[in-house]
């Protein structure tokens, strides 16, 4: 694998390969080097920013900070893609995002900082004056007073969703640009590359939503209550007899609907979704093609060898012509007991596993083998004793797979091994929905804090406290794997603590 070589390695490489392989080389190399100096070029470029924004606002710091940087891996992007199809060469591809940067640092730094900057900006601010409410008209944040609590809880909950929508959408840029990025030099090389690469990408959507909503919902947190601190806000109310606690109540709601969001979309969206993008992402690494279009699966149990199409790949008349949970193109190859020689044979139009039977409907061929000789028998139907369910996919992979889908791996499963490994995901899934509420616990305080303390000491002892939690639960879930724990232990031992710490941690705010 090219990712796996150094420098000087990719160097001889791209010195010696010839076609794809040898402009892979040159694109690996240059891209390591480049991201070597983009702390550099990002430092130039922050500083022009804020010496040309040091009176626009920190959102608007902080806002061209982040455009800035989704644009420069754009570029870098666009550049490595110009260099894989030929039209420049590889170094003069790695040198757009450069010149890009160059260009922005020196408009930001000598371009006037009056008039056309005042011009942009009174431009931006008529557009979005155009969506606002007349100031004589009904506003939209008094529309729901009559029917919440107070314009405090709005007014909480109003900025909560507001940070944490506004979060997850730059973490989801991210994330979707380096996932682009990884994936392009395999679509970027096939017909209809960049439609698979877009049906990758959407499938993706709910994975990458749960991998980074509970971090959204930290920062989310942390940003609406430490700039409501910052103006006074919470000393105001806290002065006028409101409760610490108090105040914690919209977050805590918030967190604990994400959770039942989170857990929805995990059961019912997310296992067929996650089949799907890895189907795309299999198609794109072997160059379009689907590596198994047929859908049969041969599964071994016993004495027996069980062959069929999964009610994936049925049509919708073979669905109209049997039930939607019976196999399609049943073969049962029956051994003798050493395994050494076959017995019986049974071909179905489909049948369904029940109750212990296997029951083969529509036309059933049965051949017996004795002697040298083959003796064929034509049935209506049969019916074949088998303790546990064959049709189980016990390869699947737990993340194709809700709670329900699990547990039947379990059951089907007869190796430790997996069973350990199933019963991690079980326990990890059953999770989900506490997840938001035990970060918002043991963050909440350190927003909340009201002592001497400046907020960016707070802030950096939230974060680090939220990657101690999730460096722990990798740990734990490490063991539970490996057997050190049973899965429950360590799935829930660091919910648990971290939980309790948040409840401690509160107590010590002062209210």
């Amino acid at each position: 694998s090219l990712n796996e070589l150094g420098l000087t390695q990719l160097s001889d490489l791209a010195n010696a390969g010839a076609g794809k392989d040898r402009v892979e080389a040159q694109i690996l190399w240059q891209r390591r080097v480049i991201l070597s100096i983009t702390p550099f070029i990002f430092s130039l470029l922050g500083a022009g920013m804020v010496l040309r924004t040091n009176r626009g606002g920190r959102g608007l710091g902080i806002f061209l900070a982040l455009i800035g940087l989704i644009g420069y891996y754009l570029l870098a992007f666009l550049g490595e893609q110009l260099a894989r199809t030929g039209t420049v060469n590889v170094a003069l591809g790695g040198l757009i995002p450069i010149a890009g940067s160059i260009l922005a640092v020196a408009w930001f730094n000598y371009s006037s900082r009056g008039g056309d900057w005042k011009i942009q900006t009174d431009t931006l601010r008529s557009l979005t004056n155009r969506f606002r409410a007349a100031p004589e008209k009904l506003q939209l944040s008094n529309l729901f007073v009559d029917v919440t609590t107070g314009i405090r809880d709005f007014d909480l909950i109003i900025n909560l969703i507001k940070y944490f929508v506004l979060t997850l959408c730059f973490l989801a840029a991210v994330f979707i640009i380096f996932t682009a990025f990884d994936l392009w030099k395999f679509a970027g090389t096939i017909d209809g590359g960049t439609l698979l690469l877009a049906k990758y990408l959407f499938f993706l959507m709910p994975f990458m939503y749960l991998q980074i909503a509970s971090s959204a919902a930290m920062i989310a947190t942390l940003a609406t209550y430490v700039i409501k601190s910052r103006q006074n806000e919470i000393v105001t109310w806290t002065s006028a007899g409101q409760s610490v606690y108090r105040l914690l109540v919209p977050c805590f709601l918030a967190t604990s609907l994400l959770g039942l969001i989170n857990w929805q979309i995990q059961e019912r969206i997310l296992p067929s979704a996650n089949q799907r993008q890895d189907a795309v992402r299999a198609m794109i690494r072997n160059s379009g093609i689907s590596p198994d279009a047929s859908g049969r699966r041969w599964v071994a149990t016993g004495e027996r060898i069980y062959s069929f199409l999964t009610p994936t790949f049925a049509s919708d008349n073979e669905i109209r012509d049997a039930c939607a949970n019976c196999q399609r193109d049943l073969s049962i190859y029956e051994f003798s007991k050493e395994g050494a020689n076959l017995q019986t044979v049974f071909r179905a139009n489909s049948g369904v596993w029940e109750n212990g039977t296997i029951n083969l409907q529509g036309s059933v061929e049965r051949n017996d083998v004795a002697g040298g000789k083959i003796e064929t028998t034509m049935l209506t139907h049969a019916q074949i004793v088998a303790a546990a369910n064959p049709f189980v996919q016990t390869d699947e992979k737990p993340s194709h797979l809700n709670i329900a889908g699990i547990k039947r791996q379990i059951a089907a499963s007869s190796s430790d091994v997996d069973k350990r490994n199933l019963s991690v995901a079980l326990e990890t899934k059953y999770a989900t929905i506490f997840l938001p509420l035990i970060i918002a616990l043991f963050t909440a305080p350190f927003a909340l804090s009201l002592g001497r303390k400046g907020n960016v000491v707070t802030v950096g002892y939230a974060i680090g406290l939220w990657l101690l939690f999730t460096g722990t639960r990798t740990v734990f879930d490490q063991f539970g794997l490996n057997g050190f724990l049973t899965p429950a232990l360590a799935v829930w031992t660091p919910l648990v603590f971290f939980a309790m710490l948040g409840l401690y941690l509160m107590t010590r705010v002062r209210t």
